[in-house]
């Protein structure tokens, strides 16, 4: 896993824009949790980074946003899909080696002795 310094850096370094969407908010969950006595709920904070977020953002050029629920998300996807279109130029370069050859030369070595037995061995008689 690369830090979040050192992807910051390589996106700066090629010019790449990180859009960075930060899911969760500042209420509590309930999360399912496994203990020694069975399953039980805990309440759990949905925590993440927003500060570094928000930095990663800004220095690459992008944008920090903040998704509360599954709507929230939805709409973002569908507004970073709108911001800018990249196109990319794709150059695919296929190698193949023909194989054909040794089957070639085989079949033109039957044909020969093909021709040769039939002129001589296999001759026919009037």
């Amino acid at each position: 896993m690369i830090p979040p310094d050192i992807a910051k850096e390589m996106a700066k370094f090629y010019k790449i824009k990180v859009y960075t969407i930060g899911v969760g908010s500042e209420r509590e969950v309930d999360e399912l949790v496994q203990t020694p006595y069975g399953n039980t709920t805990a309440r759990k904070k949905l925590e993440f980074n927003e500060p570094l977020l928000k930095d990663i953002a800004v220095q690459t050029g992008g944008q920090y946003f903040h998704a509360t629920d599954e709507n929230t998300l939805k709409n973002i996807y569908a507004s970073i899909n709108k911001l800018e279109k990249t196109k990319i130029k794709v150059t695919a370069i296929d190698r193949f080696t023909e194989e054909f050859l040794p089957w070639l030369l085989i079949a033109i070595g039957l044909l020969l002795i093909e021709a040769i037995l039939r002129y001589t061995a296999f001759k026919k008689f009037p």
